[in-house]
């Protein structure tokens, strides 16, 4: 094949990529169209934190949906999906990169390829709304949107190239009566409420006079109704039975240097300050922030070190959960798991991890938990297992992009003075952010959760409040409160309800002690977590059945004629 004919087959294969000749008129619609599509990623990108106009969603995807009802061909629905997405991750995750500490190429080239790679999922909703509207009716279509959305957002959450972040119902977490009813419907049954909020809007301004007030009566119930149970469900929370002090030690430590060689006694030195601070006002159970210290505590190399961890808890007696690394040593191939690494200075396979450590009085065991949750490129490369070369090419330039995933959710189980037993979740920063990995603690027991972070790696962005208000939806889900202790902030203490109790500056060395009030009961999201993704992906199901009827019953139509 010549090389003409190579370019004449590639461009037939992707013409339908490249817009159709238009006419003046033509042009004109395509670029206000491109204006609503800009202004919808606008609305929904200002809506999440640090923003204070979260209100900007109830209304954001009205633009939105204009465009999609006036477009025609799967094209040029997918295009139009794909710039309000560019335009919404661009607004909300430009920090992922790093970019405004600018100390890691790679972590920076990742985050830009997140930024792109992450509106190609908002392209599922928009095929289904196409596949229904041409081969069914574009009103079941509109009906059906808020689950086709809903069905990518919990796609996100799984493979390794997972990154749930921008679940619509996270960003309006600070209008905490409307949030209330994640107790029953969760994250993802508030991102389709806030859909229908907004499809009854557009079908209001779209309706003839007569069925405007219906249109406009239902939006304004779909908004009313959580309204009202929220605050109904505040006004009647009742006074827990027991609570936890508990000590938050936030560094404010660069970490970049942390990684760097020496200066571990000069760490240890600035925990146990503010620790030992912590207990003097109350604090039982102190929490250090994630990878706390840089090295393997518990390699055997750092006894010294280990053994100021045992003499703190037994002098105060107090717990002590730390975000720490954790290594696991096999003796030989057969008792290492699928995953393990070889140490060839060692001659040994071992297991590295992101790992939560409690210690407690009286006792030298350490209980231990791996972040099961890695962040993509970040934490571990995507698709390692099957593709070994990228473990050594897709690496860290502060060399932490190895880890292996953890064996599961696990509580940590401590005991507190007058023999109080407390089960604990302790996960890992990017963890907090899957609702239904959440679950899993909450369902094996879990009493508090508490998540320890290091969101300075992006400096005083919008990242770091995003995470925390991320926080606030689990709190709510789960009828549990969240304790967050982070390395340079937000450390923060967050109730049940999403309240935020006490909670620390970005940027500041700090010391939080307060009181966490604990719940015993549990939610119905934490019960049927799984409700509201079913009934999206029941939805997906009916479309791709209602299609391919329709394509059978028109062909068979055209065979009898």
């Amino acid at each position: 094949m010549t090389l003409s004919a190579m370019r004449l087959r590639m461009s037939n294969l992707f013409k339908w990529l490249r817009p159709l000749p238009k006419t003046p008129e033509e042009k004109s619609a395509l670029r206000k169209d491109r204006l609503f599509l800009i202004f919808a990623g606008i609305l929904t990108g200002v809506s999440f934190a640090p923003s204070p106009i979260p209100v900007t969603l109830f209304a954001a995807f009205i633009p939105y949906f204009i465009v999609l009802d006036r477009r025609r061909t799967l094209a040029e629905l997918n295009r139009a999906s794909y710039l309000m997405g560019l335009v919404i991750t661009i607004l909300t995750l430009y920090w992922v990169g790093g970019w405004s500490v600018g100390k890691d190429s790679f972590l920076m080239i990742g985050g830009g390829v997140l930024l792109f790679y992450l509106p190609l999922f908002f392209l599922i909703p928009s095929t289904l709304f196409y596949l229904l509207k041409k081969h069914v009716s574009s009103r079941f279509a509109f009906l059906l949107f808020p689950l086709f959305w809903v069905s990518q957002e919990f796609l996100l959450n799984f493979t390794d190239l997972h990154f749930p972040w921008l679940v619509l119902g996270t960003a309006v977490s600070t209008l905490l009566s409307f949030i209330q009813i994640a107790d029953t419907i969760g994250a993802f049954g508030l991102s389709a409420l806030i859909l229908y909020i907004n499809l009854a809007w557009f079908l209001m301004l779209k309706a003839d006079q007569g069925k405007r007030k219906r249109y406009a009566s239902v939006g304004i119930m779909l908004l009313v109704i959580p309204i009202l149970y929220g605050a109904l469900k505040r006004e009647s929370e009742v006074q827990p039975e027991r609570s936890i002090t508990v000590g938050l030690v936030q560094p404010n430590l660069d970490p970049y240097e942390k990684w760097g060689n020496g200066g571990l006694e000069a760490l240890m030195d600035n925990y146990f300050t503010l620790a030992d601070s912590a207990v003097s006002r109350g604090a039982s159970l102190v929490v250090f922030p994630e990878t706390a210290l840089p090295v393997y505590l518990l390699s055997g190399f750092y006894e010294e070190y280990a053994e100021r961890f045992f003499s703190f808890t037994n002098k105060h007696d107090a717990v002590l959960l730390s975000g720490m690394p954790d290594i696991v040593y096999y003796p030989d191939s057969s008792m290492a798991p699928g995953d393990a690494k070889y140490n060839k200075a060692r001659e040994q396979y071992y297991r590295n991890f992101n790992a939560v450590m409690m210690f407690a009085p009286g006792t030298r065991e350490v209980q231990r938990y791996g972040k099961v949750k890695l962040v993509p490129f970040g934490e571990r490369a995507p698709f390692v297992d099957l593709i070994p070369v990228f473990k050594d090419f897709l690496q860290w330039e502060v060399g932490i992009s190895g880890w292996n995933p953890g064996d599961g959710a696990r509580l940590f189980s401590a005991k507190f003075k007058g023999n109080q037993v407390l089960n604990i979740a302790g996960v890992v920063c990017f963890e907090s952010v899957f609702p239904l990995f959440i679950n899993e603690f909450v369902r094996k027991g879990a009493e508090i959760l508490i998540v320890v972070t290091n969101d300075s790696w992006y400096g005083n962005t919008s990242g770091p409040y995003q995470h925390k208000e991320i926080a606030v939806l689990r709190a709510v889900e789960s009828g549990k409160p969240v304790v967050r202790a982070a390395n340079g902030g937000i450390s923060c203490i967050i109730s049940a309800t999403g309240e935020t109790l006490k909670a620390t500056g970005f940027d500041e060395r700090a010391m939080l002690v307060g009181e966490v009030p604990l719940q015993g009961s549990s939610t119905f999201y934490s019960r049927f977590p799984l409700l509201v993704p079913i009934m999206s992906l029941f939805a997906v199901a009916i479309t791709v059945v209602a299609v391919i009827i329709s394509i059978l019953r028109k062909r068979k139509k055209s065979g009898n004629e």
